[in-house]
C-alpha cells in the first residue's frame, strides 16, 4: 500500500480538543493517522518565525532594488 494521498480516496477528518488546549487534527484513511498538530506549540513557533521572515524578505528586496537603481 502506498503512503501517498490519492485525490479519489475518501478521508475522514477528526478534531479533538482537550482541556489543556491540545488540538489534534487527524486525517484518516483506513485507520492510518496522517497528521497531528499541537495548537499551542504551532502558534508559538509561527509567531516567533514570522518577524524573522519579514525582516529577511525585506532586506532581500531592498538589496535587489538597490542593485537595480545602481545599474
Amino acid at each position: 500500500p502506498s503512503a501517498r494521498l490519492n485525490a479519489h480516496s475518501l478521508y475522514r477528518v477528526i478534531l479533538q480538543i482537550n482541556s489543556s488546549d491540545f488540538v489534534k487534527i487527524i486525517l484518516l484513511e483506513i485507520d492510518n493517522c496522517v497528521l497531528a498538530l499541537r495548537k499551542r506549540l504551532f502558534c508559538n513557533a509561527t509567531l516567533a518565525l514570522l518577524p524573522c521572515k519579514t525582516v529577511c524578505f525585506g532586506t532581500q528586496n531592498n538589496r535587489f532594488c538597490n542593485v537595480l537603481t545602481a545599474r
